[in-house]
């Protein structure tokens, strides 16, 4: 697969990968090349391994760690993926490098590797404890999505419409990550939910991984006013490439992926846009992006659709990278 432009793009940066988060329990060898097939997890994964990330020129991953909702100790397959995680890096140091500070950026910048960000995706991991944040910040977590796809007690999810509320506990927890400097991560928050999270923030968060309502209208997309408040935050707001939630008819290419891009640019500014992939999470990927190595030709399509080289690279990674040395830098 072909990925070489013309204008080579800036640093990528992904602020949502699964793929680590699959590999503390099915056989996957990170560390070679694997062919795309059609269909993604079912299966296995296959969007994103070492070598390819390195053809794209990937230098950050939010990778996405995804707690069992189905167990009631949660939490204890948590600790397990980061431990493969810290365990891959460590064995991969020449290429890895885990991101815990505003230094560990610069770091990877000017050393060439690939800084990883632990993420959890589901604030049902905490089992209804907030001390459960200062661990995982202690095991190098420095982002957590409140909600995912059932409700927990932090949040309903935004499956359940769009006007479901934090839970008391759900307040308290943004509050706590603040206080610790862990990432609050609105993707799967119902409308409600992100105004609250809007009002009470004292500090930037962010839509890891989501799409535009008003591009395509689906109960996982944020209207206009979320990716705003997201914004004026000093937030970012990832784009994913599933394929049914980008386009209405639910045949989204990656031109749809920029119109989406277009759009979060046009509604909160040219510092908002990021890409947040969900490769590994998303079942079908937009057509035209098979896998990680597309991401260069993603950034040749903004590029003929008229964003200037500057604003192409703020939106495939430098808008992410700021934040990183802001958020990662600020005492919380």
């Amino acid at each position: 697969m072909a990925t070489n432009t013309s204008n080579p793009p800036g640093p990528i940066v992904d602020l949502h990968v699964d793929t680590l988060s699959w590999l503390s329990r099915i056989p996957y060898r990170f560390d070679r090349f694997h062919k795309p097939w059609p269909i993604s997890y079912l299966l296995r994964p296959n969007h994103v391994d070492l070598p390819r990330l390195k053809e794209a020129g990937v230098r950050f991953v939010w990778w996405g760690i995804v707690p069992n909702p189905l167990v009631p100790r949660p939490s204890k397959g948590v600790f397990k993926t980061l431990r493969y995680i810290h365990g891959l890096v460590e064995k991969h140091g020449e290429d890895l490098h885990l991101v815990q500070s505003s230094d560990d950026v610069e770091t990877c910048l000017r050393l060439g590797k690939i800084g990883c960000v632990l993420t959890i995706e589901g604030g049902h991991a905490l089992e209804g404890r907030l001390d459960m944040l200062e661990r995982f910040r202690e095991q190098g977590v420095r982002a957590m999505v409140l909600v995912h796809l059932t409700d927990n007690d932090l949040s309903p999810c935004s499956r359940k419409g769009r006007d479901g509320e934090l839970t008391a506990l759900g307040k308290e927890a943004v509050r706590e990550m603040e206080r610790i400097g862990v990432v609050v991560d609105v993707a799967h928050l119902p409308e409600k939910g992100i105004r609250q999270v809007s009002e009470m923030s004292r500090r930037p968060f962010v839509c890891s991984h989501g799409a535009m309502h008003s591009v395509c209208p689906h109960w996982r997309n944020l209207s206009d006013d979320s990716v705003r408040r997201i914004g004026d935050s000093g937030g970012l707001m990832g784009v994913f490439f599933i394929r049914e939630w980008i386009r209405p008819d639910r045949k989204g290419t990656i031109q749809d992926a920029v119109n989406q891009l277009s759009r979060v640019k046009e509604v909160a500014g040219p510092a908002v846009p990021a890409i947040g992939s969900d490769f590994d999470g998303a079942l079908r990927l937009a057509l035209g992006i098979e896998d990680v190595r597309a991401l260069p030709k993603l950034a040749a399509s903004l590029s003929e659709r008229g964003w200037d080289p500057e604003t192409s690279d703020d939106a495939m990674g430098m808008n992410a990278i700021r934040f990183m040395r802001r958020f990662f830098r600020e005492a919380p």
